[in-house]
């Protein structure tokens, strides 16, 4: 007989194995997934039964929860009877991977025990986890029974099918790792150790031993800057004698401090309260020790727990948390960076408080009701603020927004050039005055006149140290405060009293000097004064009397002494050099100064002398007007309009030899170390032969490379070379093109890969060390054999020491965030750990949890890498007492992640960045550069500074002249900033730090908002604040891109510039420009906020001159003197004005870049390449940068607004609208263009009667340069700027942004109304305000209110009109009233109505009130209205010639985007704009 299935044998095991399932159906009152059981065939029954254990074989630990097994079968019984009806074999939905589209293709994908097992397990496997070993309360955890009990409602419905992972339900718990920072601090001492007793070359043992040489040094160094705040505070460190701590005790202090600061999250910007909480913490430490009781800290204990329970403890809650949570609520008292720094604490001010004894009264644990925990009151809007009175204000600094800072923080800069600037007079009246007797009585008293000039600029300086202070006295030291009373009444006196003797002294000019008791007595005070500041001066630059003088810092009476003369803070001692680089910098300066003085005298003082005094004795001059200053006055404005751009001229033609200067210094310095082409004179000479060819050749690059690299990458992956980007189906393809292409742009993947390189040269390196230490040679990168270095990436040792001394941790906040969403950036970012081991992602992670019945949000920062499978594997998890963001982004971003860095030395990289192996070979070399016994000056380097390869240069001109101008930057002018200036700064990555050295003295850049959004730059102030000692190495190199759009380039130059206002501002600044040396303080600042600065006075010089010659003109002055022959065209002026012209218009920013091109290049390729500039109008860029730089600078200073421009770091070769263009370059370059073109009118039709065309041409040739350059760069470099479809699309785009009404939550982009409001940031002055307004009722009457009289008011429109009309032509016919006069009235109104305007927005509540808002919103829109289409048409008559496009195009972008472009446009050549 056959054998059968009998169907009753399957209908009872049906029953016994689902009766379960039944029960849970009838429980929830749900039915079945079979609608009656006896209608099932046998057949049925039997897929139902192996289905079901089928799911319990696989459900490993999830057995343990029947109920929800019932689920899963329940769910599942459903999909297969789907799956049944519709007879097609494809898996389960439930089986498949969320992001699967689909059933082909994707079967070893599918899989139940993944898809629907796994998450399970997770989550039960992460509670079991939470338990602790047992340790954790049952209430704080979920069991089997709390999961399968959940299963017993209808609720658990809600989970879905296939699963809704986002449910509370899958929420795993956070882990408690407390564990996890001490884990996380174990790994990194344990590093550090091992590092340095690997360089005490101690030979191996069988049993390895930690060597107490190694901990000594380690503890040193880590407690360094702890050991100098006890010493500055004069206070014993928590041990009573270092040499008698054993080396166990020593790890046991040195992990307290590491321990401290891994956990301490935002306060690790306040490493001096680190400091104290150290001191204190190792106190207890010690007396649990001594005691040899396990207890806890008592600090780390809540405040009313009574001993004997661990419940609570937390170093974390008790100890940071207070910290943070004063310092969190500071930060959101600064309304995102829009209130005052007066107004609130930042960082620096925190930080601050611990450089006093008075800290120590918060005492320990901390005492919460010290004022210093006080929180701000909260501001509202309109609101008086009760209690304001006690909010606890700054500490040693206020950051007040005033351009006075300049002056305050370099005052001995502007004191000097004063005195330079009158000694030069004094010197030229004396020779003019005093021909026959140059040295005389009156020639001495003279030149003692600098007396009370110095000694009144100091009095400004003790004013302003005075009133700079407010906000601060209440919580700054005593004997600061004291100092700077004292020096003010001190100064107060001085110059009353020296301008008393020196008046005395000028009044008994009759007597001889032998017999003038005032001379001596002045020229005593003077001489005396003058001796001591010299004398100290040398003394400070003796190293043995800087010893002695440190060593009685500790006396109160030298401290007073030394705090008169200049500031004392716990930062900027000792900022000395040695006396071989002192007289280094000050040969340098002694050349720039040289120069500098003589261009001043013999160039622009000493011509202007005799004109001056010649128009001072004009004594009838006719004036248009009625001049109240100049008549019976000298013509004093008439002798300021003369001189005023040559005393600003005076001030910033430093800059410029400065830049000349180091161009110079910085080409020999290279040519010297052989860093480019430069050999000999012979190889110039041949090169320049060849030079014509060459150039013609570089106009014609051929664009074979891309084409190239594209053809290798697809034979690389196995298919024809002529295949294009859509004949790719294959994923392993698409993703090998994704990456080929990101290789390509300034990507994260790019940055990884090049950093990868490390570890590669690492594992090469030590390969070939181990293969030569056991063959018996030496150690040599490359044997002669090519086979030597074969498999070094499979070795174990290899990939164990370059573990051992590598890792790279990108740092991410947002990728936690980016994984709950499903972003593919996320699935990116794994990729990249997949294909990249050793690379570790650190991000922040934001759980809400349920506590005490309320949702509690929780920070963590966590360390992930990718596992065996691919997955995230999670390190570390250290909980954070709040939101990490609470300053800067960046700044915050990497302060989160620094805990996870190792090692000795950290480079920052940006994600902008590259880097190629053979560089990454060399970075063993760069690291041997931290050695002390190396020769970098008195104090070992703490940050070492590398050059940069840009390597975006070839994407269009733009990019070229940034590529230019950046590689000129970090070669040739960081060369020089090191050697000889040694005033090199952190300027960006991808330096290296010292990383000990920076980590226990506030990290790797500062963070507080807005006055720190440079960042970067913070970090070198710091080092150097700290003696610290930054170093430039140009051996090795990391690639770097830049911006390549217009837009792009503006918005990085602006916040440059902002960054500088804010720096400004700062303290660091000013610390810096008290307390350095004079000449190191000279190269400080030309080489940052001077920089600016400069920048800004020489658009400001060319505005001095414009407005004084039109004052010459208008006033009839100009006229006057040129009929009595008294020449104001003189050669000084002329050069004088050519020199500021010739720095405006981007010559002397050249400079540098051009010798850089003949060191690096060659003298042949360097011409080529810089004609080529010129060609693509590299000088119309450089000049339009010039106002960015200004606009941003002066704007932050005045008004503040500075913040991160993200700038997108794209190939931008897109088209930018006219109106984008507008909204972006509108106050900052347009409205100035105009205003200089305006002035330039203004004196070519009443100042140049009788001067002629060339002179006027040669006067304002740069002027009008400058003017156009700030118009029309925009459209010059915007791609297809002059393709007339563009034009036509961009007009019709601007005229519907200019008239779109604005309203609530319309974008500034989308309405000229809403962008209008946001730009309100100037105000200006009344004037003839109710006629013009008056005129715009009329004519802009509201349309609404006019309904049912349209008639009226149009006639009433009409009938104004022709008014005005009949005016003026009767006024032509019968008066004097001529068409230049009308011109003139034009003139006229277009300054007036736009000081209207200024006054009316500055006045927007009152101009409100009265009910003119609309009217004067009209106007502005008609000003915008008028200064849009004059930069319009031109553009639109330029884009009639289809030749200009075709040459933009091929001039300011390289061949292969040209070629994109041209295809772009035929392509919309298809769609005319036949709507238009």
């Amino acid at each position: 007989m056959e054998p059968k299935l009998d169907d009753a044998a399957v209908h009872k095991v049906f029953l016994k194995s689902l009766d379960n399932y039944i029960k849970w159906c009838d429980y929830l009152g749900i039915k079945p997934a079979w609608s009656n059981l006896e209608r099932i065939s046998g057949e049925k029954k039997l897929l139902f039964l192996s289905l079901y254990f089928l799911i319990w074989g696989e459900a490993a630990n999830i057995r343990f929860l029947p109920e929800c097994l019932c689920y899963i079968f329940h769910q599942m019984v459903v999909e297969m009877n789907e799956i049944l009806r519709q007879q097609v074999a494809r898996p389960a939905a439930s089986c498949m991977p969320v992001d699967s589209h689909g059933p082909h293709g994707f079967d070893d994908c599918v899989s139940f025990l993944d898809n629907v097992i796994a998450p399970l397990y997770e989550v039960v496997s992460a509670e079991a986890l939470h338990n602790e070993n047992g340790r954790a309360p049952h209430s704080e955890w979920r069991n089997y029974d709390d999961f399968n009990e959940y299963f017993w409602s209808l609720r658990s419905f809600e989970l879905g099918w296939p699963w809704r992972t986002s449910s509370s339900f899958f929420q795993k718990p956070i882990r408690r790792r407390k564990k996890d920072s001490v884990s996380n601090q174990r790994e990194h001492i344990v590093l550090l150790l091992a590092n340095e007793q690997s360089r005490l070359n101690i030979p191996e043992e069988m049993e390895p031993k930690l060597d107490d040489g190694a901990v000594h040094k380690v503890f040193l160094k880590s407690l360094d800057s702890y050991i100098k705040w006890c010493d500055y505070l004069c206070i014993k460190p928590a041990w009573s004698n270092l040499e008698r701590i054993s080396g166990e005790k020593k790890l046991l202090v040195l992990s307290l401090y590491f321990l401290i600061w891994g956990e301490a999250a935002n306060i690790r910007f306040l490493p001096e309260c680190l400091c104290y909480i150290f001191h204190h913490m190792v106190v207890e430490m010690n007396e649990i020790l001594r005691q040899q009781v396990s207890r806890p800290a008592v600090s780390c204990m809540p405040v009313d727990s009574h001993g004997g329970s661990d419940v609570g403890v937390s170093f974390l809650d008790h100890v940071i948390a207070p910290l943070y949570e004063v310092v969190s609520a500071e930060a959101f008292h600064n309304e995102n960076g829009r209130a005052p720094h007066s107004e609130w604490r930042n960082y620096d001010d925190f930080n601050e408080y611990f450089w006093s004894l008075r800290s120590f009264e918060l005492s320990w644990p901390w005492r919460t009701s010290s004022s210093f925990f006080q929180k701000p009151i909260r501001r509202r809007k309109y609101e008086f603020e009760a209690g304001r009175d006690k909010h606890r204000g700054k500490t040693s600094f206020v950051e007040h927004r005033t351009f006075l800072r300049l002056y305050h923080s370099f005052h001995r800069l502007w004191i000097f050039l004063a005195i330079m600037f009158q000694t030069s007079l004094q010197a030229l009246a004396i020779i003019a005055f005093n021909k026959n007797s140059i040295i005389s009585t009156k020639t001495l008293r003279q030149i003692l006149s600098l007396g009370p000039t110095y000694v009144l600029m100091k009095f400004s300086e003790s004013l302003l140290d005075v009133i700079m202070m407010y906000g601060a006295y209440s919580t700054t030291r005593r004997l600061a405060v004291s100092r700077i009373f004292l020096r003010f009444i001190w100064f107060s006196l001085a110059s009353v009293f020296i301008c008393f003797l020196y008046v005395k002294m000028l009044q008994e000019d009759t007597k001889p000097i032998y017999n003038s008791v005032m001379f001596k007595v002045y020229g005593l005070v003077i001489a005396i004064y003058g001796g001591i500041q010299l004398f100290f001066s040398i003394l400070m630059h003796i190293p043995s009397c800087r010893n002695i003088a440190s060593k009685c810092d500790r006396w109160a009476v030298i401290r007073f002494v030394e705090g008169m003369r200049q500031e004392r803070h716990y930062v900027g001692r000792d900022m000395y050099e040695r006396m071989s680089d002192f007289i280094k910098y000050f040969l340098f300066w002694l050349v720039v100064l040289s120069a500098k003085f003589s261009f001043a005298y013999f160039l622009q003082i000493a011509p202007l002398v005799g004109p001056t005094r010649m128009i001072m004795k004009q004594d009838n001059i006719q004036y248009s007007w009625h001049e109240f200053v100049s008549i019976k006055n000298y013509n004093a404005l008439t002798v300021a309009s003369l001189w005023a751009p040559v005393v600003a001229i005076y001030l910033l033609d430093i800059h410029i030899f400065y830049t000349i200067a180091s161009a110079f210094f910085g080409f020999l310095l290279g040519a010297r170390d052989r860093l480019g082409e430069i050999r000999s004179l012979e190889a110039i000479h041949k090169q320049f032969e060849e030079f014509p060819g060459a150039f013609m050749k570089a106009l014609h690059v051929p664009v074979t490379n891309r084409l190239d690299e594209w053809k290798n990458f697809l034979a690389r992956i196995g298919q024809d070379e002529n295949a294009l980007e859509g004949d790719l189906h294959n994923e392993r393809d698409i993703l090998e093109l994704r990456f080929w292409a990101s290789y390509r742009g300034q990507t994260l993947a790019r940055t990884v890969r090049g950093m990868m390189y490390y570890r590669k040269a690492l594992m090469l390196q030590s390969y070939l060390e181990r293969k030569a230490g056991r063959d018996g040679g030496e150690s040599t990168l490359f044997g002669n054999n090519m086979t030597d270095a074969e498999g070094f990436e499979l070795s174990p040792e290899a990939r164990a020491q370059a573990d051992l001394k590598f890792t790279y941790v990108v740092t991410c906040q947002i990728y936690g965030r980016q994984k709950e969403d499903k972003k593919p950036e996320a699935v990116d970012i794994a990729l990249l750990m997949q294909r990249n081991e050793a690379l570790r992602v650190a991000y922040i992670d934001v759980v809400d949890t349920p506590k005490e019945g309320i949702s509690h949000t929780e920070y963590y920062s966590k360390l992930v890498k990718a596992d065996i499978n691919g997955k995230d594997k999670e390190i570390y998890s250290i909980r954070l007492p709040g939101d990490p963001k609470l300053g800067e982004g960046k700044p915050e971003n990497q302060n989160h992640a620094i805990v996870f860095t190792r090692g000795n030395a950290l480079q920052t990289i940006d994600m902008n960045q590259d880097n190629y192996f053979e560089e990454a070979l060399k970075m063993r070399n760069l690291l041997e550069e931290f050695d002390p016994n190396r020769d970098h000056g008195i104090r070992p380097p703490t940050i070492l500074g590398v050059r940069e390869h840009v390597f975006t240069g070839s994407v269009s001109s733009l990019a070229s002249f940034m590529s230019n101008q950046e590689t000129s930057f970090v070669t040739l002018g960081q060369r020089v900033l090191a050697k000889p200036l040694k005033i090199r700064m952190h300027y960006g990555h991808p330096d290296v730090f010292d990383r000990v050295f920076h980590i226990t003295r506030g990290g790797i850049s500062k963070a507080s908002r807005v006055i720190n959004i440079s960042e970067d730059i913070f970090a070198g102030f710091n080092s150097t604040l700290r003696q610290g000692n930054i170093t430039h190495h140009e051996y090795i190199q990391v690639g770097k891109g830049r911006d390549v759009g217009l837009n792009q380039i503006a918005l990085f130059e602006g916040k440059v510039a902002s960054g500088n206002g804010e720096q400004v501002l700062s303290r660091d600044v000013y610390r810096l420009g008290q307390l350095l040396d004079f000449f190191r303080m000279l190269s400080f600042y030309f080489t940052t906020v001077g920089f600016y600065f400069s920048t800004m006075l020489t658009v400001l010089t060319l505005y001095i001159f414009l407005y004084g010659r039109a004052y010459l003109a208008l006033s009839g002055v100009g006229a006057t003197l040129r009929e009595r022959a008294i020449s104001l065209d003189d050669t000084a002026l002329s050069a004088a004005l050519n020199a500021q012209f010739l720095f405006q218009i981007g010559v002397f920013t050249a400079v540098p870049m051009i010798l850089g091109f003949i060191l690096e290049q060659g003298f042949l390729k360097a011409i080529v390449s810089f004609t080529t500039m010129q060609f693509q109008l590299c000088t119309v860029f450089f000049t339009f940068s010039l106002g960015t730089r200004t606009h941003y600078f002066g704007r932050t200073i005045l008004h503040g607004g500075a913040r991160y421009q993200a700038t997108g770091r794209g190939f931008v070769v897109k088209h930018i609208t006219f109106s984008e263009n507008y909204r972006l370059y509108s106050r900052s370059h347009f409205v100035k263009g105009l205003e200089v073109i305006l002035l330039l009118v203004v004196y070519l039709a009443y100042g140049n009667d009788k001067a002629g065309a060339v002179s006027y041409i040669l006067l304002t040739v740069s002027s009008w340069f400058l003017a156009g350059s700030w118009l029309f760069a925009p459209f010059l470099f915007n791609p297809a700027g002059f393709e007339w479809q563009k034009v036509v699309v961009d007009f019709t785009e601007w005229t519907n942004w200019l008239f779109y009404r604005g309203g609530i939550g319309v974008k500034g982009s989308e309405s000229w109304e809403a962008w209008w409001e946001e730009e309100l940031i100037y105000g200006w002055s009344w004037a003839a305000l109710a006629i013009i307004i008056f005129l715009f009722k009329v004519f802009t009457f509201s349309r609404k209110i006019s309904v049912n009289f349209q008639l009226v008011l149009r006639l009433a429109q009409g009938i104004a009109f022709l008014v005005a009309l009949a005016v003026v032509t009767v006024g032509v016919v019968l008066t004097d009233l001529s068409v230049t006069d009308i011109f003139a009235s034009v003139l006229a109104l277009i300054p007036t109505g736009w000081g209207i305007l200024s006054i009316a927005c500055a006045w927007k509540p009152i101009i409100k009130r009265i009910g003119m808002w609309k009217s004067i919103r009209s106007l502005a829109r008609l000003y915008d209205a008028g200064m849009g289409m004059l930069i319009f048409l031109p553009v639109a008559f330029c884009s009639w010639f289809p030749f200009l496009s075709t040459f933009q195009t091929r001039m300011m972008f390289n061949q292969g985007f040209s070629r994109g472009l041209e295809i772009s446009l035929i392509l919309a050549g298809n769609h005319p704009n036949s709507d238009l």
